[in-house]
């Protein structure tokens, strides 16, 4: 999560934003707007890029081949230009990355794979005009070089112009989470995906590639992937990738890719000097036993390979969520002693560096393995610096490495000293991207952790540099509704509430990600909403840009808040209905029928209108033909089996029991029951003696959240006794609770955070009164813990986000969701989510 969220991290430093706002308008955008004004049909900005079209967008083709050109981030400028140059000579269509800033963050580690390293994209009319372009711009950048893009293939002669085939404009489309849909229809009728994965693939009329020359990219002169097998894949990253690997020998190897001119360090270092770093890193400490073997570098086709000893164990962070008793949610004495004896090793490791001339600076819990008799290692040396040297020329990991120009900065022995400081406190609460985002935040959230624990830090805090957090909030639900108006932001077009990272993914707009879920809490907390906020929402849907028909994420939730608010809901939640029953769609709440279908539920709550109830049971008749059942319950097929709430058979259980109470069918309520027991039937036995849940029914890991696993099951099932008063539900709820009642998550959020389960426990309150004393204290400690992580500030007040890099307003993830949760404490009602289908209270007309 941390990789996919650090692009949203540049633009601000308070809230998550697009990487694209840290450069307006952009060094290369203002360069094409002075060269070729009067020379284009079009020269604009969007996004990363700056684009320059010989003609109307609606008359380049909607797909084809098109090339791309790699750069080093020195040789950018003098790429763009060149490529500016070849436009003069003869036009053509293209776009760049807009400043050199983006070009060196498209190289970056968290990159998406797919689309690192395209500095610029040219669209040919043809496969001749591509032809003739890609020899004209291959002379013109001969002796330039830059990385691979995953997607393409080189062309031949160049080591910068790629090619793949692709489509040249956005599909009109998008998926059932809103994100845009990459399906075109190709010229043989058949629909085609144009995935973008990072692999070179032809669609089905392209029976072979009218470029190749034949070479292939694979040449390994060492005979290194000869000797050694990889058996499965660690992980990637636009850097190369990490694999386990078999050897001649029988033994297991760890084998670590990097590609050439990616991943570019403040030192002006690639991966593949870093990795050959590594390589000389490893060597200077052998004999120590902190660190792997070197066992062999070498250079298969452009990427280089090094080959190193396997290091038993698992990572600290594995290690935290196995053994940290508010993990397993079972005391453990011997806790505290395991965790010194680590401790001790860590600080033995990292001196053990410094002492060969070796800072390790990229001490992280994911770099830290313990095997079995609690031994440690450290791995991933390639971001290691000499001793003596400038820490701001090498990367480093955030939360576990000093903020410049403090005292642990300007030492080597001090530095490393810091590191292990910040592992400490993260065997104490694993919330370390909130150190460097918000330390003070940090300090109140590790010392509230630490007392639930029942573990002194000593002078940890001192060490570590951590301020004293402002006391504040004394009326804290007006204290984040201020913070939420003052965060708006309705001169902007993109977005109104900086939220998740995936608003900007599917769209801004939606109940769970977007503006019209901090909408509903706004008027919820004080029952006032501002007019110009309600207007940027019904600007946007003037907009008619396309929105997913689901609850959470588009127009039935959109329909669900205007209706709330007492305007229309311009047609939305019909429009979902139809594409509902029309098309093959999920079955979930989410994104799917159901969630439709409880969408009609709080309509005719809100309008009284019998005809939301008709729709709502034509739903549910769609869902029941289409359910299918493996002896557990009802289930709906999907490639994956999501268990919980948002996803999984419980949420539609919860449609399906809320609709057959409403209209006094017991055949919908009994199918609703059948759904629950799908998911039920997926419960394991934690070590607490408890009931827990994976994300899917394949899963192995734990989940405790609303979005997937243990809250979002026992929402279900808490709501079914509720409704139905049946007794046999009462044995697994009470275990579910055991099972998902942890003194903290590591997110404050409503999906994936504390304040889902404080939902789900609340909701387990009002039906099992008998666990009063122990849901009390459950809901407390949570509580401590999400209050803990409140930002305060002059504009209010907030919490952080998912990730904790940056705070976010979101229903999701962010302050609406949290004070959603706070609302309820505060006042003893319902929940305020849209998830039983009931609408805000006070303006409730039925039911």
């Amino acid at each position: 999560m941390i990789d996919s969220f650090r692009a949203y991290t540049v633009s601000d430093p308070q809230y998550y934003d697009r990487v694209e706002r840290s450069s307006e308008p952009g060094e290369f955008l203002e360069l094409l707007q002075r060269r070729l004004a009067g020379k284009a049909d079009t020269i604009d900005g969007g996004g990363v890029w700056a684009r320059c079209l010989d003609r109307p967008l609606a008359d380049l083709p909607e797909y084809g081949w098109k090339l791309h050109i790699s750069a080093r981030p020195d040789d950018l400028r003098a790429i763009v230009d060149a490529v500016i140059d070849e436009y003069e000579v003869e036009a053509f269509s293209f776009k760049c990355v807009r400043s050199p800033e983006l070009g060196l963050a498209q190289l970056s580690r968290w990159w998406a794979r797919g689309g690192a390293g395209k500095a610029v994209t040219v669209y040919p009319l043809s496969e001749a005009h591509a032809r003739q372009l890609a020899d004209r711009l291959s002379a013109r950048l001969q002796g330039f070089q830059g990385s691979h893009v995953l997607t393409d293939r080189r062309y031949p002669g160049s080591d910068v112009v790629q090619y793949r085939y692709g489509t040249f404009r956005k599909p009109p489309g998008i998926d059932d989470d809103g994100r845009p849909s990459s399906v075109v229809t190709g010229p043989d009728g058949k629909p085609w995906n144009d995935s973008r994965s990072p692999s070179f693939t032809l669609p089905p009329w392209i029976s072979a590639d009218p470029f190749s020359d034949g070479s292939g990219t694979g040449d390994d002169p060492t005979g290194l992937l000869k000797r050694y097998r990889v058996t499965s894949v660690l992980r990637h990253s636009t850097a190369g990738g990490v694999y386990l690997a078999k050897g001649e020998d029988g033994a297991e190897y760890i084998l670590k890719e990097a590609r050439p001119h990616t991943a570019f360090a403040p030192d002006g270092s690639d991966a593949p000097t870093r990795l050959q770093r590594e390589y000389d890193y490893l060597k200077q400490l052998e004999g120590t036993g902190v660190a792997p073997r070197a066992i062999e570098i070498a250079k298969v086709w452009e990427h280089t390979f090094l080959v190193q000893s396997k290091v038993p164990g698992i990572t600290f962070q594995v290690w935290l969520s196995r053994n940290h008793p508010f993990a397993t949610g079972v005391p453990d004495e011997t806790y505290a002693d395991r965790v010194k004896v680590i401790l001790a090793q860590v600080r033995n490791a990292l001196t053990t560096c410094l002492d060969r001339g070796v800072v390790y600076s990229d001490t992280s819990l994911t770099n830290i393995l313990i095997d079995d008799t609690d031994t440690v290692h450290l791995v991933d040396f390639e971001a290691c610096r000499p001793a003596g040297s400038d820490p701001a020329a090498y990367p480093r990991t955030s939360g576990f490495a000093p903020e410049p120009d403090t005292a642990a900065w300007a030492s080597d022995a001090a530095y490393v000293a810091y590191a292990a400081d910040a592992v400490e406190a993260a065997t104490v609460m694993p919330r370390n991207a909130l150190l460097a985002f918000r330390p003070e935040v940090f300090r109140r959230a590790l010392e509230t952790t630490a007392r639930q624990l029942g573990t002194p830090l000593g002078d940890l805090p001192e060490r570590l540099g951590l301020p004293i957090a402002a006391a504040g909030d004394t009326e804290l639900l007006a204290e984040i509704a201020r913070g939420l108006r003052n965060a708006a932001t309705p001169d902007r077009k993109d977005r109104l509430f900086p939220g998740h990272p995936e608003q900007f993914r599917s769209n801004t707009l939606s109940i769970a990600y977007g503006a019209a879920g901090v909408l509903r809490v706004l008027k919820t907390l004080d029952g006032w909403v501002d007019p110009e906020l309600t207007r940027w929402l019904t600007a946007r849907l003037d907009e008619d840009r396309p929105l997913p028909m689901g609850l959470y994420v588009g127009r039935a939730g959109i329909a669900t808040t205007l209706l709330e608010l007492g305007m229309d809901d311009r047609g939305l939640l019909a429009s979902a209905t139809t594409e509902a029953l029309a098309l093959d769609k999920p079955a979930g709440v989410a994104t799917g029928l159901a969630g439709v279908g409880l969408a009609r539920i709080s309509a005719y709550r809100t309008t009284g209108e019998q005809s939301h109830l008709d729709q709502a049971r034509t739903l549910a008749d769609r869902l029941i033909d289409r359910a299918a059942d493996d002896g557990t319950g009802l289930w709906w097929p999907v490639e994956r089996h999501p268990l919980g709430f948002l996803y999984g058979s419980s949420g539609v259980a919860v449609f399906l029991t809320e609709l057959g109470s409403l209209l006094e069918d017991k055949a919908l309520v009994t199918l609703g029951r059948r759904a629950l027991a799908f998911d039920l039937s997926r419960g394991r036995i934690r070590a607490n003696g408890g009931l827990g849940f994976g994300a899917y029914a394949e899963g192995i890991a734990f989940e405790p959240y609303l979005i997937r696993g243990g809250s979002g099951v026992g929402m279900a099932v808490a709501h079914h006794l509720r409704m139905t008063g049946d007794e046999s539900l009462v044995k697994p709820l009470r275990s579910i609770v055991r099972g998902v009642a942890m003194p903290f998550t590591v997110n404050p959020g409503l999906f994936s955070g504390m304040s889902g389960l404080i939902e789900f426990l609340l909701d387990s309150q009002a039906v099992l009164p008998a666990e009063e004393d122990f849901l009390d204290l459950a809901v407390n400690r949570l509580f401590e813990q999400v209050l803990a992580l409140r930002c305060v500030d002059e504009s209010g007040t907030g919490f952080p986000g998912d990730g904790l890099m940056r705070q976010s307003c979101d229903v999701a993830s962010g302050s609406a969701g949290v004070a959603m949760m706070l609302h309820r404490l505060q006042t003893g009602g319902e929940t305020l989510d849209v998830r039983y289908g009931r609408p805000m209270g006070v303006l409730s007309h039925a039911g």
